[in-house]
Order: C-alpha cells, then sequence, then structure tokens
C-alpha cells in the first residue's frame, strides 16, 4: 500500500509512467555503481599522483607548460566538445543540448591526472561531478526517453560526488539545486538519492575513506555566538564571490585577450605557475592542497596568513590557463584556511572558523545553500547543524548570484513572480 502511494506521488512529479519509473530507478543504481568505481579508481589515482609528485617535485613541476600544450593539442584533436567541462554539462541538464559524448569521461578523468601530475592547483570533486553525469547520461541512452537521460545525469552528478567525497548527502543537494540557482529538482530526489547512496558504498567497498576533521565543541549556542559567526559569514561570501569572479575574468577575458593562441597561453601560464611553485614554498600550492587543509585542522605544520589568497590565485592561473580539473577542492582549502586567519577577529576557534569557511565559502562560489550546509554537517559534524546553517544562508544571501559556473541557470524568484500585477 505504501509503495503504491509512493508511485503514485513520484511518478506524475517526473513525468513518467510507472513502468518506465521502476527503469529509472534500476538505471540510477547502475549508474551509482558504476560512477563510485570509476570515482575511486580515479580518487586513488589522484592520491598517488599527489604523494609522487611531492616526493619529485623538481623533476615534474617544471614540465607543466609542455603538457600543457599537450592537452591542447589533444583536446583539438579527439576532444571535440570536451574542453568545454562543466558548461556543457550544464547545457545538456538544461535541454539546450542533447549530446553529452562518451568520449568526456576519459578526456576528464585523464586530464585531470595530468594536471595534477606536473603540479597544476586543480580539484577533483568537479570533475568526479562531470564523470558522473556522463555515465548518468549515457546509460539513460537505452531508455530512449530524454526526460530520463536528464534525471540520470542528475543521477551521475550526485554519485560522482558520493563516490569520491564520501558525503552522499551533500552530493544530492548539490545535484538537485546547482543547474537552476534557488530552484531544487524534487521530482529527482528519490533517483538522485539512491546513485548517491549506491555510490557512496563503492567508496568505501573499494577503499577509499576520507578523514574527518575533529576538533572541539564551542562551549555555547549563544546569540553573541550566532552573530559572531554571520559577522564571519560576510567575510566568507566575499571570498566565494572573489574566488567565482576572478576565475570567470581570467578564464574567459584577460588571458584569452593577453594569450589569443591556446596553446601560447596554457604554455606561458603554465610556466608562471611552474616558476611560482618551485620558488614559494616548495609546491604547498599544487594540487589539492591537503597540506595545507592538514595543517589547518591537524596542527601538522604552520598555517600562513597568505595561504587561502596564493592558493586562489594558483587556481585561477591554472584553470584559467586551460588546465583540467575541479575547482571544489581548492575552495574548501581556500574556506578552510582563510576561516582559521580570521577566527581571532571573531572570537571564535580557529578549527571552527575554518570549519565553517570550508562549507560558506563553498556555498558563496557556487550559488547554493543547502549542499554546503550538508557538507559541512557530513565532514565536521551534524551537532553544529544550526551555526553551519547561519554561516552559509547569509554567505548565500550576500553572493550578488555570483557562481563558479558561469552556465548555472538563475531561476526566477518567488518575489519577482507574484509582485507582478494581475492582468485585467
Amino acid at each position: 500500500m505504501t509503495w503504491s502511494i509512493f508511485m503514485n506521488i513520484w511518478c506524475p512529479l517526473s513525468g513518467l509512467s510507472v513502468k518506465k519509473y521502476y527503469f529509472l530507478l534500476f538505471l540510477a543504481v547502475l549508474t551509482g555503481a558504476v560512477t563510485g568505481i570509476i570515482c575511486s579508481v580515479f580518487g586513488k589515482g589522484l592520491l598517488f599522483i599527489e604523494s609522487f609528485r611531492n616526493e619529485h617535485l623538481f623533476l615534474l613541476v617544471p614540465f607543466l607548460a609542455p603538457a600543457g600544450v599537450l592537452l591542447v593539442k589533444a583536446y583539438h584533436k579527439w576532444g571535440g566538445q570536451c574542453h568545454r567541462g562543466m558548461g556543457l554539462v550544464f547545457e545538456t541538464g538544461a535541454g539546450e543540448s542533447s549530446y553529452l559524448p562518451r568520449r568526456f569521461l576519459p578526456f576528464a578523468f585523464l586530464s585531470t591526472w595530468l594536471t595534477h601530475f606536473f603540479g597544476g592547483s586543480s580539484g577533483r570533486e568537479g570533475v568526479a561531478v562531470q564523470i558522473g553525469a556522463s555515465v548518468g547520461f549515457n546509460l539513460g541512452e537505452i531508455s530512449g526517453d530524454m526526460k530520463m537521460r536528464k534525471l540520470l545525469l542528475l543521477c551521475g552528478m550526485a554519485a560522482g560526488f558520493s563516490g569520491l567525497f564520501g558525503t552522499p548527502f551533500a552530493a544530492v543537494f548539490f545535484a538537485l539545486e546547482v543547474l537552476y540557482a534557488g530552484r531544487i529538482a524534487y521530482e529527482a530526489i528519490i533517483p538522485v538519492g539512491i546513485s548517491s547512496i549506491v555510490a557512496f558504498a563503492m567508496h568505501h567497498l573499494l577503499g577509499l575513506h576520507e578523514e574527518k576533521a575533529v576538533f572541539s565543541e564551542l562551549s555555547a549556542y549563544d546569540l553573541p555566538t550566532v552573530l559572531r559567526v554571520a559577522g564571519a559569514a560576510v567575510c566568507f561570501s566575499l571570498v566565494g564571490q572573489l574566488f567565482a569572479r576572478l576565475l570567470e575574468q581570467c578564464k574567459n577575458k584577460w588571458f584569452h585577450r593577453l594569450f589569443p593562441n591556446p596553446s601560447w597561453r596554457i604554455f606561458a601560464l603554465g610556466a608562471l605557475v611552474s616558476v611560482l611553485s618551485l620558488l614559494i614554498h616548495r609546491g604547498r600550492y599544487s594540487g589539492l592542497g591537503l597540506s595545507i587543509n592538514e595543517a589547518v585542522y591537524s596542527g601538522n605544520g604552520p598555517v600562513y596568513a597568505y595561504d587561502w589568497i596564493l592558493k586562489l590565485i594558483f587556481t585561477v592561473l591554472t584553470l584559467g590557463a586551460g588546465f583540467q580539473g575541479g575547482e571544489l577542492t581548492p575552495m574548501f582549502c581556500i574556506g578552510s584556511s582563510f576561516g582559521f586567519v580570521i577566527a581571532p577577529l571573531f572570537n571564535l576557534p580557529p578549527s571552527f572558523c575554518a570549519a565553517l569557511g570550508y562549507c560558506a565559502v563553498f556555498g558563496s562560489a557556487t550559488n547554493t545553500l543547502f549542499a554546503p550546509i550538508i557538507v559541512g554537517c557530513e565532514a565536521f559534524g551534524f551537532e553544529h547543524f544550526p551555526l553551519f546553517s547561519v554561516a552559509c544562508m547569509v554567505s548565500y544571501a550576500l553572493n550578488g548570484n555570483y557562481s563558479i559556473y558561469q552556465k548555472q541557470r538563475k531561476y526566477e524568484s518567488f518575489i519577482h513572480v507574484t509582485s507582478q500585477k494581475p492582468k485585467s
């Protein structure tokens, strides 16, 4: 009886018949399993590359520029539209494109490994989202239904995030709210949730475990504490906006004007990143930035006041040059190190303020609300849900609708719609 009620609710909401909805759930499981396996391999390979590069820094980092030229040539010859990355995923999800090539997966996979191997500053979760989107959308081809393919694209996005980062509930909300700012695709919540949980199970089954940060709880959740958290969130929102706006300007305008030829662009900027990486703290800002996060949350090493801005600059240079990789992991690093530094200004524990920055900068830069709240809870503990919510709500409210995803659609607000005068 309960299952019948469930099907009567969700089938019309998704626009599918009962039979097709059953098939959608089966494909959601398959999408989660396949994406979870691929992302576990991708994540393990990336961790090995990080370790290997750090041990052979002066042998590998100088070759970032020529590796970038090879990357440009490969995309030009065989990649087609794959170089557009998340932009292509957003267009497909919005129905503006009906084509997400199968080669999208290996190109995202291998090009990100190459970027990290030679010391570029980029992330991994964004690439995992692209991998999952490609898996889900192309698995949906056997259904012959474009609605199912778009729903499976969302399933794959969540599975990619969950399968690599190990935060299944944040992954669900990220997939449901990131395509259209201000709107949550509730019609997809069941298949997306299934894919995310299956990918999370594969994440643990294959031994890819994320270390969770532990810190002492705040002494009180009183009004002064809430106000201090809100004040810090204003700063986090500005940092998220800075990252999103600087990345957009450099990636789409400034670097293109300076170096119109993509090969020269990636070579020149890759050489600059190589030189700076070797001169400034010997590769501290290369790759994912895990050493900075470890210093912030575990105390294993110093945290410099300029860590956040240098990591931001290195990431903008790397991605703006044309190297591949995600933005999310560097964003977590930027938010954490910035929060750690400004903690004394707001009389907050440094590691806790770092955790607030971890999720609030993510929310501001991606123009999302629920995903950053949940990712903070899953990474640091649900007992801090109230303050994570305050930080992310303030950061989101002040971000000015900016996003690192230029193809993100802006959903028409309820206030705008209801303020219109009724037609006579």
